[in-house]
């Protein structure tokens, strides 16, 4: 089911004609319809549990990033910040520190995915690439997204019944786990796919049937 950002952000794009991708997030946010203007800094002094904040001068909004995060990993958290923005979150004021709530938190998540990663250009991406493990390669470079972000929009979509995991080669670890809406036993798949990466971790793709929910009426 599309949730309600996710819906806000197709009406962001749409309202501003937004059509190039990946996203030049610079000029994104020079769009933003505020009562000052946002800007994007980056700070390299921040805490290494923080990712962003959202700061306020008398004249300008600033959305403050930490420069020591992956460029991916950046963009993403950027996205996020503009969800709050856009959908206008108010924070809470919690041991000095201005924070959302964990379901405006999952709101702004499901804002970014769906400003960076629109669904029917996904969706357009999967009719041309069935095999999931290219498609992800492919999602990853065309939004310029992490690995685990092409995951989770892959996965959340539903364009495939199955999971998608990062693990350590050993399998102590697993960095992340995402699967489908039906698929609850890793015993289900039909098809399985790995790529080892650098760091010493392994990709799993685990695919019990494929592109069942790519359907015309969800594209545009």
């Amino acid at each position: 089911m599309t949730s309600k950002a996710e819906i806000q952000s197709r009406v962001f794009l749409q309202a501003r004609n937004i059509t190039k991708y990946p996203l030049d997030l610079e000029e994104v946010v020079k769009t933003l319809q505020m009562s000052k203007h946002v800007k994007i800094i980056y700070d390299y002094t921040l805490d290494d549990e923080i990712d962003a904040y959202l700061y306020e001068s008398k004249r300008r909004l600033y959305i403050v990033v930490n420069g020591h995060r992956p460029p991916e990993r950046q963009r993403f958290t950027i996205a996020h910040e503009i969800g709050h923005l856009y959908i206008g979150h108010e924070p809470v004021r919690i041991n000095g520190w201005d924070m959302h709530e964990d379901y405006q938190e999952d709101e702004a998540n499901d804002f970014a995915a769906g400003l960076l990663m629109p669904a029917s250009r996904v969706y357009t991406l999967a009719e041309h690439h069935r095999n999931v493990l290219q498609l992800l390669e492919v999602v990853k470079k065309y939004f310029d997204v992490s690995l685990a972000a092409a995951a989770k929009r892959i996965t959340n979509l539903d364009i495939f019944r199955g999971a998608i995991l990062l693990k350590d080669r050993a399998g102590q670890n697993t960095y992340f786990n995402y699967r489908t809406s039906d698929f609850y036993d890793d015993n289900e798949y039909r098809f399985y796919h790995e790529k080892k990466l650098p760091g010493n971790k392994l990709l799993h793709v685990l695919v019990a049937e494929t592109y069942r929910h790519v359907v015309r009426w969800e594209i545009g």
